[in-house]
């Protein structure tokens, strides 16, 4: 589900992908008021081990129906749930459910820097209204803090 890079070495600091970064369903539902199903935004915890510099996010976002956009943000903790935005990017033209192994890469616009011990949240919303997407499921059985 999510894989986080360090800058100056390149270093993961967090990944959930099997080898070969696969991926497998089912999928968490992100998906609008209107859409084909119940609203939905999801955020899932990570906290890195080290001090970092963050260069890139890569998310196995899937479309299904509906408009094909998603919010991507990355926020800071407050007590347990997503709290301050710390950066967001828009995606769309997602890859159809059913696809395999093909991710969407966020890079931030300006420095980020993510403490060791320290929570923080990526958080997938609806695009639109109807967007109805699914966040894949990692292949490895791990898990951790999830909001909806």
């Amino acid at each position: 589900m999510l894989s986080f890079s360090g800058t100056v070495a390149a270093t993961t600091i967090y990944s959930n992908f099997g080898p070969g970064g696969v991926y497998d369903g089912p999928a968490t539902v992100v998906a609008g008021a209107t859409s084909a199903a119940y609203f939905s935004v999801v955020g899932q915890a990570f906290t890195p081990s080290g001090n970092y510099q963050l260069s890139q996010i890569d998310l196995a976002l899937l479309f299904i129906s509906g408009t094909n956009s998603t919010t991507v943000s990355l926020k800071a903790d407050a007590g347990g749930l997503p709290g301050a935005l710390l950066a967001t990017w828009s995606v769309s033209s997602l890859p159809a459910i059913g696809t395999c192994c093909i991710v969407q890469t966020f890079t931030p616009s300006s420095t980020i820097f993510l403490s060791a011990g320290t929570q923080y949240w990526i958080v997938a919303a609806p695009g639109a209204s109807d967007t109805f997407v699914g966040w894949v499921w990692n292949s490895t059985g791990d898990t951790g803090v999830c909001s909806v």
